[in-house]
Parts: C-alpha cells; sequence; structure tokens
C-alpha cells in the first residue's frame, strides 16, 4: 500500500479482509505476550508457568550401525518444545528450556503432559 500510494478502501474487498485478518492475529499475539508475562511477573514461590510448542515432525537418521544404503534409513520423530519459568526467591524466576524428541507422533494433551512429567 505505501509503495503503490493507496489507501485501504482502494484494496480489493479479499486483501482488504486478509489485513484486517492480519491485524487481528498480531493484536491476539501481542494480548497473549501480555498475559504470559504477566503471569511470569506474578508467580509466587514455587509456582511455575509451561510454555509449550510443538516445532514440527521429521525424519531422523537412526541406523548407524547398519552398512551401505540402510545406513541412511530415517525413522520419524516429532519435536517439542517447553519453557519453563520457576519463581525461586522474592521476584527471581528461572527460566528452563526443555526440548524433546520422540517417536509418538500424534500431539495430545496425553502426550503433554507425559513430556511435563518426564
Amino acid at each position: 500500500m505505501q509503495i503503490r500510494k493507496i489507501s485501504f478502501e482502494e484494496l480489493k474487498l479479499d486483501d482488504q479482509n486478509t489485513l484486517i485478518r492480519w491485524k487481528v492475529h498480531i493484536q491476539q499475539s501481542q494480548h497473549q505476550q501480555e498475559q504470559l508475562q504477566q503471569q511470569i511477573n506474578n508467580l509466587a514461590l514455587h509456582e511455575a508457568t509451561f510454555q509449550i510448542d510443538y516445532k514440527e515432525n521429521f525424519t531422523l537418521a537412526v541406523n548407524h550401525d547398519q552398512t551401505n544404503n540402510n545406513f541412511f534409513d530415517k525413522a520419524p520423530v516429532t519435536c517439542i518444545s517447553a519453557v519453563v519459568h520457576k519463581e525461586v526467591g522474592y521476584k527471581k524466576a528461572e527460566k528452563k528450556v526443555i526440548t524433546i524428541l520422540s517417536s509418538v507422533l500424534n500431539h495430545t494433551g496425553a502426550f503433554s503432559l507425559l513430556c511435563i512429567k518426564r
């Protein structure tokens, strides 16, 4: 818009809707970040907050003891990362980042809880 020097109203209706959805997405993202930071800032002693994200499923070379073409066989894995903020003293939060590679490919709540327990 700025390069072509056109106003929002001059855009096609589909482009206007896309920009509106993008603006809403950015506002929601900022709100989530603010809420997370507020939770971290207000943790009581020994309380924690978890931020968990499934990165992706991918294949990982695992058969390094095989010969020839079997050497390059790959197994599917999922990558899940968690950031944990725990209050360890007066207004002193400890931050830990945990990354788990697992052969469990479904992203369910039960799997998330299992990862947290470990």
